[in-house]
């Protein structure tokens, strides 16, 4: 199918990694025609055991080809031998919730959510702000970029030490952008004393600890809340991102993700940014 244009170039890349990754090396001997449909939906049951998603993404891939091959007349297919099968993992609930950040991008009802909330971090306690930052210039988790140690920086990497990874079984690397060099220079001014590039402190005063993703998660709570009465009865002021829908730490990570897969990037390059298993 090399040359084969079934939909956009990125959705291509993913199609053939699905299917180069998972698929022709136990399926690849047979015909179009001849796929054993019950033998490959028992291979994804298997896979769905420990990558839900993965496995809906195969079969996603599998019955996209078989409709195009209908379509075109290609490889004697008659018919989508996955059409009105469930996927192997159910329907998935959306988890999504991406920032705006182009006002005229056809995916987003909200415009210029980003550019609101990078103001609203001028306002906050910069190493908060920092952290918030480095979150949506490298993708990655809020507690890997909390946990952030100053010798973990190098002059054109972060390394993650595994041990500090979510699956824990290689070290993981991640580009330091520009945006990135000039931050982590303005942030070792603040906090450069410390093991830690977001250390937690208590007065003045270091406490040997960084900062917890709570602490980033009430910051955004309380940004985005409404007027409301206190349980004392005291009336309080709407918040700064007020308007804005709700959103959580972990939703930058998602957001670098996206648009990063927007400029072009397939699904397996984001996914080795985000460092999925």
């Amino acid at each position: 199918l090399i040359g084969i244009k079934l939909t956009s170039e990125r959705t291509m890349k993913d199609y053939m990694w699905h299917l180069e990754s998972y698929i022709l090396q136990d399926f690849g001997k047979f015909p179009m025609d001849e796929l054993p449909v019950v033998v490959i939906m028992d291979f994804l049951d298997d896979i769905a055991q420990e990558k839900p998603v993965m496995a809906n993404r195969l079969f996603s891939t599998l019955s996209v080809l078989c409709s195009w091959a209908k379509k075109e007349k290609r490889y004697q297919i008659k018919q989508n031998p996955f059409a009105g099968r469930d996927k192997p993992s159910g329907k998935e609930e959306s988890k999504k919730r991406t920032l705006d950040f182009n006002p005229k991008h056809k995916k987003f009802s909200n415009k210029g959510e980003i550019r609101k909330f990078w103001k609203w971090l001028d306002t906050i306690n910069p190493i908060h702000a920092f952290a918030f930052k480095m979150m949506l210039l490298t993708a990655q988790r809020p507690s890997e970029v909390l946990g952030a140690e100053w010798d973990e920086i190098y002059e054109d990497e972060w390394i993650l030490p595994a041990e500090k990874t979510k699956n824990k079984k290689d070290v993981h690397r991640v580009p330091m952008v520009p945006a990135l060099e000039t931050l982590l220079d303005d942030l070792r001014e603040i906090t450069g004393d410390s093991k830690y590039l977001f250390p937690a402190i208590q007065g003045s005063r270091l406490t040997g600890k960084h900062i917890k993703p709570q602490t980033l998660s009430h910051h955004v709570r309380d940004a985005l809340k409404d007027e409301h009465v206190d349980y004392r009865g005291k009336e309080q002021p709407a918040g700064k991102l007020h308007g804005m829908e709700k959103f959580t730490p972990h939703d930058l990570r998602r957001t670098a993700a996206t648009h990063i897969g927007d400029q072009g990037f397939s699904m397996s390059d984001v996914g080795m940014l985000l460092n999925h298993a």
